[in-house]
């Protein structure tokens, strides 16, 4: 993988990685371990990542994917499936 451009963007979307790949909450030392960064430095992108919606935190403080990364899904699911889909009704008779 070459050198992102942004570095900090590239920890954030990795944080959002490493919470979709994973099957329940995590601490914030386990999210700081598996990027392979100090704690403070994962408490500050999950801070950012957390304002925006896209990361909730429980009443024990573990971590998940929040509302607002489900709506991004939902936007881009919609602009994929209107692309995958014929436009003319001539193709959409094709289809069937």
């Amino acid at each position: 993988m070459s050198t992102p451009a942004s570095q900090t963007l590239s920890r954030g979307i990795r944080i959002l990685e490493i919470l979709a790949e994973s099957t329940g909450a995590l601490t914030i030392d386990e999210i700081a371990d598996r990027l392979g960064v100090h704690r403070s430095i994962a408490y500050r992108l999950l801070r950012t990542l957390e304002d925006h919606g896209l990361v909730v935190r429980d009443s024990a403080g573990r971590l998940a994917l929040g509302a607002r990364m489900a709506a991004l899904a939902a936007g881009v699911a919609h602009d994929l499936q209107a692309e995958a889909l014929p436009s003319s009704p001539r193709s959409r008779t094709s289809w069937a």
